[in-house]
């Protein structure tokens, strides 16, 4: 009994070191593809700003941001230029 409640209790630290390596390989990832942290974005905020949604992470960007490109017809708002230029290149 008790050799089988060790093998439970390696296999369930098992389980939790591979999903803790995961998480984190999730994580780098995101972060070298402009991604940031991988969580939640900032949702729209109230007020007099009007907030934009980036086509490229989904980072909502205020309308006075210095990085937009009109595109048939209609004007894009990015929250950097390392988006930009991916949406550029896409």
């Amino acid at each position: 009994m008790i050799r089988n409640f060790l093998r439970l209790l390696i296999a369930l630290l098992v389980v939790v070191v591979i999903r803790y390596a995961v998480a984190a390989i999730q994580q780098a990832l995101g972060r070298s593809l402009g991604r940031g942290s991988g969580g939640p974005q900032p949702s729209p905020a109230a007020g007099n700003v009007e907030l934009y949604k980036d086509p490229v992470c989904g980072t909502f960007v205020p309308e006075t941001s210095g990085f937009s490109r009109i595109e048939g017809g209609r004007r894009l708002h990015f929250c950097s230029a390392a988006c930009r230029d991916k949406y550029q290149a896409a």
